[in-house]
């Protein structure tokens, strides 16, 4: 499970003959090049902005968090119990569904649980349904599906049950997109969980449900002790944010998604390489 997706990966080792080491790499289930090295040198792949950039890389496996415990089916718990430690500048934002206590700089207890959130702040509407450069739902294909999937739905939470599992069913699971609209990404219909989540708030937002993006921290699958960087959907349902995953389906997310940042927020960003997770679960 990578970038919040599970896909077929093949992993390769070869030798060109006089190699004292192998080249090791990794490839998606179409042959694409995902990341991979030799000796000590470390290839990633990444869109070409950012390979240009000068700014280091991220590898989703390298810069996973992780525990102690493996936590079998994240979709099986109600509510997980952690203790998150980062550089002090940091604080993860507490809501109704996220209760966070700080022990000490740096060092936070965090409760998650399956729930809705917050309060939706009526204030808030017209920010949290504008178009951007990033979310253009007023695009005439995000404006059709919107209103085919309001059709079928009698409340704004079926609505966003029926947006959430559309996307799940549309956008093939990819981790080479990098896609920077949501326009683009329901022509494309490719990518991992970012772009799962920045078409999922479009088409909200088409049909008037204020959406936004959430960033953190999941737990990476049945049998794994690692937590990834992660992106789903926060939607205003009944005066209560909720939270959908759409690259998992997941209607009220599983409790190991950590909340790190909310919106355009990108502080969280900052917390990469630094994190530390102790995970509290019954034997």
């Amino acid at each position: 499970r990578l970038h919040g997706v599970d896909m077929v990966q093949k992993s390769v080792s070869a030798w060109q003959e006089g190699d004292e080491m192998p080249t090791v790499s990794l490839h998606d289930s179409e042959g694409r090049l995902l990341r991979g090295s030799i000796g000590n040198i470390r290839f990633v792949l990444e869109d070409e902005r950012m390979a240009k950039s000068g700014v280091v890389g991220f590898d989703v496996m390298g810069d996973a968090v992780a525990v102690k415990w493996t936590l079998g089916a994240p979709e099986s718990l109600d509510q997980l119990d952690v203790v998150l430690s980062t550089h002090p500048g940091f604080s993860p934002p507490s809501s109704a569904n996220q209760l966070v206590k700080a022990v000490s700089p740096g060092r936070y207890r965090i409760r998650r649980s399956r729930a809705a959130g917050d309060l939706f702040d009526s204030a808030d509407r017209d920010r949290w349904l504008r178009a951007t450069t990033s979310v253009d739902h007023q695009q005439p294909e995000i404006r059709a599906v919107a209103a085919r999937l309001r059709r079928g739905a009698r409340t704004d939470r079926d609505f966003v049950e029926a947006v959430n599992s559309w996307v799940f069913r549309s956008v093939a699971k990819s981790m080479v997109s990098n896609l920077s609209r949501a326009s683009q990404v329901i022509t494309v219909k490719r990518g991992d969980c970012t772009e799962h989540t920045l078409l999922t708030v479009a088409l909200l937002r088409a049909e008037g449900v204020p959406a936004r993006e959430v960033s953190g921290l999941v737990h990476m699958g049945p049998g794994t002790a690692l937590f990834g960087f992660h992106s789903w959907v926060e939607a205003a349902v009944d005066g209560r944010w909720i939270e959908v995953d759409p690259s998992w389906n997941e209607v009220l997310v599983n409790p190991t998604h950590i909340r790190l940042g909310v919106g355009p927020s990108t502080d969280w960003l900052a917390t990469m390489g630094s994190i530390r997770l102790e995970v509290s679960v019954e034997p």
